[in-house]
């Protein structure tokens, strides 16, 4: 299931602000706002929303980036109102970042929702490492919170990585994906191809979080499991990052793959995350230059959309 709005996952539609959406969605209607336009591409294109934008200075401040569709163009918003202060001066107000780092992880993220919508392909093959680092995040968490066996580790981790790959899909996942998918696991996990075949065979369709959720209680079987739920993973989950809106951005990133990759990629790069579980997952897994080239695509994805004042 392709999730390509953070607000039409699970957690994203609790967090929905009506007021907001109707005041964004008038807005990419009608064309009337033209500030902070970032051109991806013919038919989509991102704004920022930022504090001297007089047009949309009534709109309530939204924390994961707005995904609209106006006929055949796609049109993203994301605020950066949090982390960016106006200043007086002699002459005119001017804009003062107040924090450089969590404004980045706005524009990697936005960026990358970006490349997920246009080039959904070239976006699960070039940032696949992602996709180890959200098994090995589910996997550790469950284990650690209900004291789950090396086994029932590896599964869970098996199970957590098809659902991740699940989110490039509209249907279910092809042969040819799942073959792969079974070295990838095999490589990452050191366990064996009859061990995850067995457990990806038993595996049902997966369109959400709680039908990952249903797996794992499925094929485990374990009672201890017993009080495993959407809303018991968002908690156990809620501290393995930080920073400004972190629990939100944590619990929507669990179904909205460009958020996580987002989260990966500011882990692994900026120094502030570097004691988040995140980035010591990625550490673990990253050996073999694995860690490198997901760092070299995702600045070559980055870099050339990021705003010129947050290089």
């Amino acid at each position: 299931m392709i999730y390509s709005n953070a607000y039409d996952t699970i957690f994203g539609i609790i967090s929905k602000n009506d007021r907001t959406e109707s005041y964004l969605e008038a807005i990419s209607a009608t064309s009337m706002y033209k500030g902070n336009k970032i051109v991806f591409s013919t038919g989509l294109n991102v704004y920022y929303i930022g504090p001297f934008d007089v047009e949309v200075r009534d709109i309530p401040s939204f924390k994961h980036p707005y995904v609209f569709k106006k006929g055949d163009e796609t049109i993203i918003f994301s605020d950066i109102r949090p982390f960016i202060n106006t200043q007086k001066s002699l002459k005119e107000d001017i804009l003062v970042t107040s924090n450089s780092t969590e404004l980045n992880f706005t524009f990697m993220r936005t960026i990358l929702n970006a490349e997920f919508i246009e080039n959904i392909k070239e976006f699960s093959i070039n940032l696949k490492f992602a996709n180890t680092i959200y098994a090995a995040w589910i996997s550790d968490t469950v284990t650690k919170r209900f004291g789950l066996n090396p086994e029932e580790q590896l599964k869970v981790f098996v199970i957590a990585y098809y659902f991740y790959l699940s989110l490039f899909y509209k249907d279910e996942i092809n042969e040819d994906t799942k073959i792969l998918a079974v070295k990838n696991i095999v490589d990452a996990s050191r366990s064996t191809v009859n061990f995850v075949r067995d457990v990806s065979d038993k595996i049902t369709q997966m369109n959400s979080v709680v039908d990952m959720i249903t797996n794992i209680n499925t094929i485990l079987a374990n009672r201890r499991l017993a009080d495993l739920n959407v809303g018991t993973l968002a908690t156990i989950i809620s501290t393995t990052w930080y920073g400004t809106f972190a629990k939100d951005i944590l619990a929507v990133s669990l179904e909205h793959a460009p958020t996580f990759a987002a989260i990966v990629g500011v882990s692994v790069t900026q120094r502030y995350y570097k004691k988040s579980m995140i980035a010591t997952i990625s550490d673990r897994y990253g050996k073999g230059g694995k860690l490198e080239h997901y760092i070299t695509n995702l600045n070559r994805i980055i870099l050339n959309r990021i705003p010129t004042e947050a290089r």
